[in-house]
């Protein structure tokens, strides 16, 4: 079952986040409006919804932008996110997110490697 989501640990990560956002006097709305995430991801992720929360790409960033209005280090919590499908390992402050997976269409590789030659042989001269 691919992104399949560690419940335990979605749950403490919400009861966190909600536990600093009420001491903080935040309501679900300001949260909303801060990171630009909708209501219900925020509540969900409070109530560690996985209905709402499927995709764990999806999860784990709007995690991180409601952690980072309040300044939390959640990135060892997300290291313990997500299975064996998606590798999440933490980099300095960043988290990557590595899906075994993943594979860039040619075409696109393709494309972006003229754009760079096109972009060096042709570009803004001083």
């Amino acid at each position: 079952m691919k992104n399949k989501v560690n419940i335990l640990v979605l749950q403490e990560i919400g009861a966190k986040l909600k536990h600093i956002r009420i001491d903080r006097g935040a309501s679900i709305l300001d949260i909303s409006n801060a990171t630009r995430v909708k209501k219900h991801f925020i509540e969900a992720i409070e109530e560690a919804d996985i209905e709402v929360l499927k995709n764990i790409t999806y999860t784990v960033g709007y995690i991180k932008l409601y952690a980072a209005v309040f300044d939390v280090d959640v990135t060892a919590l997300l290291c313990k996110i997500s299975s064996q499908y998606v590798e999440i390992q933490p980099i300095g402050s960043e988290i990557l997110i590595n899906n075994k997976d993943f594979m860039a269409p040619k075409w696109l590789v393709i494309a972006c490697i003229l754009c760079g030659i096109l972009l060096y042989k042709f570009g803004v001269k001083k």
